[in-house]
């Protein structure tokens, strides 16, 4: 098969557990064996293959074997049409349907062995806020990470976070890999510091007329509160509204709600919510704040006759209730004979419950430092930083210890820095090679799934320090371990009663989890 080299994608764990299905390994030796050794011998086999995979030496028992990993990836490669190279012998359709079929079959039937053991599951994918969490506390960038990945099926008792209702579709394994890397771009950055866009508006509303042109009671027009022109594609940026409320008869109090999106035109496309406000009677200026990949940005088409392309940022008027604000117009007929027209009635400010906005401004991207905090924390300062070779292997084994919560082996390092250096040659800078080589960590099994590995020959089973972190922060927190809990893991405290006490108390005291944990405690 292919000569190039194999990625380190690849999306299913396979953890020792009962018997490979006879048939299985049947059709292996009578219909995929043979074409293996046409194929892929050539340079996939002897005591030096070609990237480091032997064919001939592929254990095809992919339940009770160690080569799962390998054997995905393999599949991978064909179903991309990398391998074989084009150069290489092609396998007939018929050939390739009986390598997949056979790859396909033999990664679920392993993944279902590997998922119970004993009756209870050992193995799970994480779920979608789970998923979100875990890539924050990782990369340390607050993105949506879990906006495009469909929704989990709720398990017949209910649940949603059932190891058994969590399967992987291809279609999840490629957003998962997009998510990776848009996260990365945004967490590993290069080039100067992004140039800061400012724009702000001054307003003033007495005596305005604030009604649509229609009869009877009708909603307060939205306030087209600031045009940006210019804007930034990405990163985070804050807005400031300076507002006002006039509440003669003491309602509970309005709220405005700031939106973005793109101006409504002849395709109007749909604006996202910023944030809300309680607006008193005090003027106050709020600060919102939001991330610009969160919210509809126009493409090349210009919408609308005026050929605006930019964004807009929109204010809502709403009464206590969180209802729009509607005021009465007056009707009065002009003519006889004629439809009737409307005449709105301005009124002066101070006399009913409204609101009135006296400044928006808008900053962005605003970031803290350059390089932002989460590149100096994934690509941080060695001594051997300026030699990469060095570098990316002191790299990949914090990295890819922190993605999968345990140790990571001199072996797994520099498998994944094989990959880096087959990326490093198609890559503009260090930093893109690193980008995309991360990804990949970020689609490996041992990120995406909780798993504990089990002797299938013992009568009791015990939970690692490690094991132990990740039910502890998952149950608590919904989030990978922190670095204090991952350190008694390896000091092999966190199994001492009392430390495991202290650090529950401790999980549970964040303010900012509680909330969550209660909210996702029933999912």
């Amino acid at each position: 098969m292919s000569c190039k080299w194999i990625p380190a994608v690849t999306l299913i764990f396979v953890v020792a557990s009962a018997q490979a299905d006879d048939g299985t390994l049947a059709r292996f030796k009578k219909n995929v064996a043979p074409v293996l050794r046409v194929l892929c011998f050539d340079c996939h086999s002897g005591n030096e293959p070609k990237g480091e995979s032997g064919f001939d030496q592929l254990e095809p028992d992919l339940v009770n074997g160690d080569d799962a990993e390998t054997w995905h990836d393999v599949l991978n490669q064909l179903n991309q049409g990398e391998m074989p190279p084009k150069k290489a012998k092609q396998p007939t359709a018929a050939q390739r349907r009986i390598l997949t079929n056979w790859m396909r079959a033999a990664l679920t039937e392993a993944a279902e062995a590997a998922r119970f053991r004993r009756g209870r599951v050992v193995t799970r994918r994480l779920t979608r806020y789970e998923y979100a969490n875990t890539m924050r506390d990782l990369l340390g960038v607050d993105l949506d990470f879990a906006r495009d990945l469909p929704p989990e099926p709720t398990s017949p008792d209910g649940f949603r976070n059932n190891g058994s209702t969590l399967e992987m579709s291809p279609t999840q394994i490629e957003m998962y890999l997009n998510i990776a890397r848009n996260a990365l771009a945004e967490a590993i950055v290069t080039g100067e510091r992004p140039k800061l866009i400012e724009v702000s508006q001054e307003k003033t509303a007495n005596g305005r007329l604030p009604t649509r042109k229609f009869a009877g009671h009708e909603p307060v027009r939205p306030e087209f509160a600031l045009d940006l022109k210019e804007f930034p594609r990405q990163g985070e940026f804050e807005v400031k509204v300076t507002a006002e409320a006039a509440n003669p008869d003491n309602e509970p109090l309005p709220q405005i709600s700031l939106s973005m999106g793109h101006v409504p035109g002849i395709i109007h496309v749909p604006r996202g919510e910023i944030g809300r406000a309680d607006v008193s009677t005090q003027s106050q200026t709020f600060t919102f704040r939001g991330r610009m990949e969160d919210f509809p940005q126009p493409g090349p088409i210009s919408f609308g006759n005026s050929g605006f392309k930019g964004m807009v940022l929109m204010i809502d008027y709403l009464d206590g209730d969180g209802k729009e604000l509607r005021y009465p117009n007056r009707i009065y007929v002009q003519r006889p004979n004629k439809k009737p027209k409307t005449k709105p009635t301005p009124i002066p400010f101070g006399q009913r419950l409204e609101i009135k906005v006296t400044s928006v401004e808008f900053k962005g991207p605003v970031y803290a430092s350059w390089p932002p905090p989460s590149h100096q924390r994934l690509l941080f300062t060695s001594e051997n930083s300026d030699d990469e070779a060095k570098y990316i292997r002191e790299l990949l084994a914090r990295f890819k210890a922190s993605a999968y919560r345990r140790p990571v082996g001199d072996d797994e390092v520099e498998r994944t820095a094989m990959l880096f250096e087959k990326i490093r040659g198609q890559s503009d800078s260090f930093e893109e090679a690193v980008r995309e080589t991360f990804a990949s960590v970020l689609v490996s099994p041992h990120f995406l799934y909780i798993v504990e590995k089990r002797d299938a020959s013992a009568k009791t089973q015990q939970v690692s320090s490690y094991e132990l972190a990740s039910r502890l922060s998952y149950f608590l927190w919904s989030s990978r371990p922190d670095e204090r809990l991952l350190s008694l893991a390896k000091d092999g405290q966190l199994t001492q009663p009392e430390i495991l006490r202290s650090e529950t108390i401790r999980l549970l005291s964040e303010e900012q989890r509680q909330d969550e944990f209660v909210q996702r405690f029933v999912d």
